[in-house]
């Protein structure tokens, strides 16, 4: 697999451990929610959280800055977000920074949209690929889009990055949801 920032073909091993990034977002939203809970490696993440941590791990490949931006300014984008957004919350928060942090000149608009283009398909949990869900869709199927962080990271290795043509779904899929809303 070739990472978005990278020059080189990476394995997953050479990336800075996606597990210590899916533990960084779920402490910082734990934090936020005012949760005193532990995060271990049998906690729970969703694809959105994913989203936000594959995001995170990418950013660290391609500029420090970049990745220090978004570390910086995580709470506050979610602070303004959480309350406008029924779905999506991550994920917007995420898009926000990635926006912000290339409209700053820390990376380009190609990189922005493939880091984000790689998040999504690295982030998929269950079979539902135009989607980053936050909970289970299904009811009455086993698949989940909640996973063990453990079991997360073995998805991470295993999923390739979205097809363009994934992404653009999913964004009209968020384009039609917020038209619902207003």
């Amino acid at each position: 697999m070739t990472c978005v920032g990278c020059t080189h073909s990476a394995v997953v091993e050479s990336h800075r451990n996606i597990k210590e990034d899916m533990e960084f977002v779920k402490n910082k939203l734990n934090k936020f929610d005012n949760k005193n809970i532990e995060v271990t490696e049998n906690s729970r993440i969703n694809e959105q959280e994913m989203f936000a941590a594959v995001v995170k791990n990418e950013l660290a490949e391609i500029s420090s800055k970049a990745k220090n931006y978004f570390v910086s300014n995580f709470k506050n984008e979610y602070e303004k977000i959480k309350d406008k957004f029924q779905n999506n919350v991550i994920y917007t928060v995420v898009r926000n920074l990635v926006r912000q942090i290339r409209i700053k000149g820390l990376i380009t608009r190609e990189v922005a949209v493939k880091t984000k283009q790689f998040a999504f398909g690295k982030s998929q949990l269950d079979k539902v690929s135009n989607l980053l869900s936050a909970s289970k869709l299904d009811s009455s199927s086993s698949d989940t889009a909640v996973r063990a962080i453990k079991t997360a990271v073995k998805s991470y290795e295993s999923n390739n990055s979205a097809e363009i043509a994934d992404y653009k779904n999913f964004k009209e899929v968020l384009v039609s949801e917020r038209k619902k809303v207003i």
